[in-house]
Order: C-alpha cells, then sequence, then structure tokens
C-alpha cells in the first residue's frame, strides 16, 4: 500500500499564514485598546482554521479532502480530536487562569464558550458573519483568543 502524498510545502505555507493571521489580530486589539473587534475575531478564527489543516496535512489528508465537509470551515470539526487543537487550547487557557498576569487571558475567561463562539461566527451555519456581519452581534473575545492561539503558533514554530 502506498504512503498517502504529505504537503508539506502547503504545510509549512499554513503556519507561515496563521503566524500572519495571529499577528495581525493582536496588532488591532493592541492598536484599539480593547479585545472585542470582530475583525480581529475573524483572523483569530483563521489562523485557528490553517493550524487545523496544517495538522491534517501533514497527517496525510489532501487539500481535496479538507475543502469539503466535514471540514471545510468547521472549527469545532477542524480543532476537534483529529489535531487536537481545542484541547491544546483549552489546556494553555487554564495555565493562563492559574497564572494571573497581562497574558488577555482575564478571570472568568471561559474557554469553551469563546471557542464555541468563534466556531459558531466562522460557520456556514451563521452565514460566516465574522466575514460578512450577518445576524451574530456577540462574538468571542479575540483578545483572549489570540493569545491563546499565539502560544499554539509558537508551539508549531518550534515543532517544525
Amino acid at each position: 500500500m502506498d504512503e498517502p502524498q504529505i504537503d508539506r510545502e502547503r504545510a509549512n505555507q499554513f503556519l507561515s499564514r496563521a503566524i500572519d493571521f495571529t499577528h495581525g489580530a493582536a496588532t488591532l486589539c493592541g492598536e484599539r485598546d480593547q479585545g472585542w473587534l470582530p475583525s480581529s475575531a475573524m483572523l483569530v478564527a483563521q489562523a485557528l482554521e490553517l493550524l487545523a489543516k496544517r495538522r491534517l496535512l501533514l497527517s496525510g489528508k489532501s487539500m481535496q479532502v479538507l475543502r469539503r465537509p466535514p471540514y471545510g470551515h468547521d472549527l469545532r470539526r477542524l480543532c476537534g480530536a483529529e489535531t487536537g487543537l481545542r484541547n491544546e487550547a483549552s489546556e494553555i487557557a487554564a495555565e493562563y487562569l492559574l497564572n494571573p498576569s497581562p497574558n488577555g487571558v482575564d478571570e472568568g475567561f471561559d474557554f469553551d464558550t469563546h471557542f464555541d463562539a468563534l466556531a459558531d461566527a466562522h460557520s456556514a451555519a451563521s452565514d460566516y458573519s465574522l466575514r460578512y456581519h450577518q445576524g451574530i452581534r456577540s462574538f468571542a473575545n479575540p483578545n483572549a483568543m489570540t493569545v491563546i492561539v499565539g502560544e499554539i503558533v509558537r508551539r508549531e514554530r518550534m515543532r517544525g
């Protein structure tokens, strides 16, 4: 049986773009001195999608498979057990909550609530509300989510 063809070049491009999107989200949050900007939430969601697709590419999935359901833009599916991203992000959030500092993850932050809000607003079910501002009026806290996704990006860079 043939080994799956791994598209390492595209996987590395996805990491580069995730770095750009995370940096852009952090810049927006920092320059506006608040963390509720839908534009920064959109960048964080896109970074998370690319990180998940990177991991799936490296596991042997093809882009043709990743473009369609059950993957597509479904952050819940993309970040689930297959990639471990949701669990990793949840663990990072818990670590940050245990060590209060000006890290952007404030006391009372509930990762699951904010992940679900981000996934919903990034989905077809919401008519991609983060992009087109269709209906959804409350968004995940992009300041906290940017810090968490930024830590995942840092780890991914170290993994190579």
